[in-house]
């Protein structure tokens, strides 16, 4: 049965009200305005059809001849691995916000035996990763794999939100942490203040008593100058080194995906310069240890789009998001608002 519905908004708001958007779009890829466009790309990083030619015919020849460039200088002449993502400048595209195209290798479907699901799981990550290197806060991704490729799309769409979810369980946790830590310090700051006036007003009364002659001194030992309980110094005890339990039950390899410790010193989480880094490599490698260990370094990516062109692959994965959406209510960790249009 066809949804009658072009997008499925979902917002995931932590303890500390910080959210994480995901959408779900009935929709072209190419006309998106977020500040990435994920290309489903080949491991020579030629634009033929699909997605990439749509994105070769919007972006023109340069799109290209960037990619080329990336396989020549880059990569040693070399073809990409399955799960690498490559990014490029935008060619011709107009789109208000967009700075960088995409490129994620996606693998090709045989029998679900030969490490299929684990490259696909790579392919999405790695965009995860390469739009926080760049400090990016929105992308928008297709399906990777699902068309031509032959990954089968109900089996695409269990590796996608299972990746999805363990993203945004990393992500606003430590945006919770780094508020705790903007809190403590803010906390700290105000303690060690009041603990300066109090010092100030026991030397002063030190000063007063050493005027007095000794026949005062004893009205002045009788004084009673007290401490409250806010004006203590306070220690944080708070630790945002915890563990974050899943239960997706889609994930037939569910522990094949690990988290890292959070740090309370992660940089902070919003960086809205527009200058373009010139130290991030242009290939994210596939650098994940044996359990696929997500590890962020900015944590500015609150916002991922999913845009699918045609309708069978759209239903699918709607309906699987409305399943997925069932699991993360029962969780009860998060508050979970959606809407439909």
């Amino acid at each position: 049965m066809k949804s009658n519905k072009n997008s499925f908004i979902i917002k995931i708001l932590s303890e500390k009200k910080n959210q994480f958007t995901f959408t779900l779009k009935k929709d072209d890829l190419t006309n998106q305005e977020t500040q990435a466009i994920v290309n489903a790309a080949n491991s020579d990083l030629l634009l033929g059809a699909g997605v990439a030619g749509a994105i070769r015919n919007k972006g023109g020849k340069k799109i290209q001849d960037y990619c080329d460039d990336i396989i020549k200088k880059e990569n040693d002449n070399k073809s990409l691995d399955n799960g690498e993502v490559a990014y490029t400048d935008i060619g011709a595209f107009t789109n208000k916000n967009l700075k960088y195209i995409f490129h994620a290798v996606g693998p090709y479907y045989m029998d679900g035996k030969t490490d299929e699901e684990i490259d696909l799981k790579k392919s999405f990550l790695n965009c995860f990763k390469l739009a926080d290197k760049l400090k990016l806060n929105n992308i928008s991704i297709p399906p990777i794999s699902t068309g031509i490729f032959g990954f089968p799309k109900d089996k695409g769409a269990e590796v996608f939100f299972t990746c999805l979810e363990k993203y945004y369980e990393i992500f606003l946790n430590q945006k919770d942490c780094n508020n705790d830590s903007k809190d403590d310090k803010d906390n700290n700051d105000s303690n060690l203040l009041t603990k300066e006036i109090n010092d100030n007003q026991e030397n002063l009364i030190e000063n007063e008593t050493e005027k007095k002659s000794e026949d005062d001194i004893p009205k002045l030992n009788n004084l009673n100058v007290e401490q409250s309980e806010e004006s203590k110094l306070q220690i944080p005890t708070k630790n945002c080194e915890t563990d974050i339990k899943f239960s997706n039950e889609f994930a037939e390899t569910d522990n094949i995906i690990s988290i890292t410790k959070f740090d309370k010193k992660s940089p902070n989480l919003k960086d809205n310069s527009k200058t373009k880094p010139d130290n991030v490599k242009k290939i994210m490698k596939n650098d994940f240890d044996g359990d696929l260990t997500l590890i962020l370094e900015n944590y500015t990516l609150d916002s991922i789009d999913l845009v699918i062109i045609d309708y069978l692959t759209y239903d699918i994965f709607y309906k699987k998001l409305e399943q997925m959406l069932e699991i993360w209510k029962k969780n009860n960790v998060y508050e979970i608002q959606e809407e439909r249009n």
